[in-house]
């Protein structure tokens, strides 16, 4: 169920150019990685949950996201 509106979630996975990094700052190119950004993908692409109506997406990465997931029902 998705934690903003609390309608359920599609299945899916995360797809994209790598690196994907999350940033505490705003950034204009991410083929360089900062001290403080944290990749998110490594690997395989995560697998993920998509509420369209709120525009929401949930997923894990690192070591979260290579564990077999007992969340797949969500």
């Amino acid at each position: 169920m998705c934690p903003d509106c609390g309608k359920p979630m599609e299945a899916g996975r995360i797809f994209g150019k790598i690196p994907l990094l999350w940033s505490p700052k705003d950034k204009k190119f991410t083929l360089i990685k900062g001290k403080e950004d944290v990749s998110l993908i490594k690997g395989r692409f995560p697998e993920a949950w998509i509420c369209k109506d709120c525009q929401t997406v949930i997923f894990h990465y690192g070591e979260a996201a290579r564990a077999p997931s007992a969340k797949s029902s969500k």
